[in-house]
């Protein structure tokens, strides 16, 4: 992975934490404490709504992150200020403040999940101390990822870091970011508490398919691909825009999201005109289902028995483009297309068709529905919920079948999608 550079004399913190499924992380500066001296500010960083999850990338379209660092940084006059340095968390010192410093602090608080109330669920409070401050405006950046690097290159213009580095495939991480403005006095404490909210930056996605046809026009199934139209080359964060996403104009080809080798499937050799393909692990651990190519194993993952299952973050793309979105191809024999499938929304843009739409950040695209990685019963584990009825369960799409299917979405993402399959 490309690490991330900064040609800069600035402090940045980097947090870990255990693995957490929340959907905003909250930071919230506080000045006026009355101990802390000329120049001090007080940052309080909690966690809400956060309980333990599988390891990703995405299982299932849950609102969960496997967020597990954390940086900070503060601006003033539209550079990195000065002179500001992290001075204590919790009591400990701060050995470096350098952004190229990847060790950063620890975060090893525990999260309870007693109350169904944000407040009550609240916990870990960390308090940060900031010396240095000077009068007038600041502007505090934070972004959290997972893993001890950056995922993503970026350089900082005015208030926004810019990735520079092009990632496909499963490449693409998840990040989460957020910016606020605030004024500091004469003393250099703040005038207000502010709020940084760091909301998700990029796109996910999964496919969920059963049924896959071993024969279609009497040619054998190869592979099933989803496919999109465009790529995009990075984005912008902090961003709030829905399209936060950068690709180069002359960037005309297509992009496989997510691909299926049907040559690993247990009937490959047998199957015959009308059946379906089949999978059973081997080794006896009980799975029955194929992974899209190249994507992580993840121990707790379930899926129903002879499905194909893939998920993934995706880059959002800067602006709509006139063509399918989003498209699954059945492929024969050296790639031959033997059917394609188009992917539609329901809540088509303004100036676009269900057939051609944006991939938006902090959207969730499901084609087939899968609520939870670690059960088909759409049974939430962290609340021990008992068993919804049969329409929470999974519902992969049927690729024997060309009749459109309505898919809905978890909505616990920022936007809520129904997708289909025609």
């Amino acid at each position: 992975m490309k690490k991330n550079v900064f040609k800069m004399s600035a402090f940045a913190l980097m947090l870990a934490w255990a693995g957490c499924s929340n959907e905003e992380i909250a930071t919230t500066a506080q000045g006026g404490d009355d101990t802390l001296s000329p120049g001090e500010a007080m940052i309080e960083i909690s966690l809400t709504n956060a309980n333990s999850r599988a390891a990703r990338p995405v299982g299932s379209s849950a609102a969960a992150n496997n967020v597990d660092h954390y940086k900070l940084f503060v601006l003033k006059d539209g550079a990195v200020a000065e002179g500001v340095t992290v001075t204590q968390i919790d009591g400990a010192a701060v050995s470096s403040n350098d952004p190229m410093d990847e060790a950063g602090a620890a975060w090893n608080s525990a999260v309870s999940t007693e109350g169904a109330g944000e407040a009550s669920r609240e916990n870990g409070l960390k308090k940060i101390k900031l010396a240095g401050l000077k009068a007038g405006e600041y502007t505090i950046i934070s972004y959290a990822y997972n893993g001890d690097t950056d995922p993503y290159a970026a350089t900082l213009s005015g208030n926004t870091f810019t990735t520079v580095n092009k990632l496909t495939g499963f490449d693409v991480e998840e990040l989460f970011a957020g910016s606020v403005t605030v004024s500091a006095t004469e003393e250099g404490k703040f005038t207000t508490q502010p709020k940084v909210t760091m909301e998700r930056q990029v796109a996910g996605m999964l496919a969920y398919f059963k049924n896959v046809p071993a024969y279609v026009n009497n040619e054998k199934v190869e592979k099933v691909v989803v496919r999109a139209n465009r790529e995009a080359s990075g984005f912008t964060f902090p961003s709030t825009a829905d399209l936060n996403g950068k690709w180069d104009s002359g960037n005309s080809g297509t992009a496989d999201l997510l691909t299926f080798t049907m040559s690993a499937a247990s009937n490959y050799s047998v199957a015959k005109l009308g059946e379906t393909y089949t999978f059973n692990a081997e080794g006896g651990d009980g799975k029955k289902y194929q992974l899209a190519d190249g994507m992580p194993e993840n121990q707790s993952l379930k899926c129903v028995d002879h499905s194909l299952f893939g998920g993934r973050f995706v880059l959002p793309y800067e602006e709509h483009v006139a063509s399918q979105t989003l498209s699954i191809h059945i492929l024969g024999s050296g790639n031959k297309e033997l059917k394609v499938l188009n992917v539609t929304v329901a809540q088509a843009p303004s100036d676009g068709t269900k057939y051609q739409y944006d991939i938006r950040r902090n959207n969730f695209y499901s084609i087939g529905k899968k609520l939870f990685t670690d059960n088909t019963e759409g049974k939430d584990s962290a609340t021990l919920e008992a068993e919804p009825g049969a329409d929470e369960k999974d519902a992969p799409i049927d690729l024997s079948k060309s009749d459109e299917l309505l898919v809905t979405l978890n909505d616990a993402w920022g936007v809520l999608h129904d997708t289909a399959v025609e």
